[in-house]
């Protein structure tokens, strides 16, 4: 039971950072070829 729920957070958690991380890639992604144009 506690590892269901653990891995629900997991989860949770690794999505928000995958979101975020994606988000933040495609931001910087985004500033650099503005600066280069």
């Amino acid at each position: 039971m506690v590892l269901v729920i653990f891995s629900e957070i997991f989860d949770f958690f690794i999505d928000k950072m995958v979101k975020f991380y994606y988000n933040s890639i495609r931001f910087m992604s985004k500033n650099l070829t503005t600066i280069e144009k």
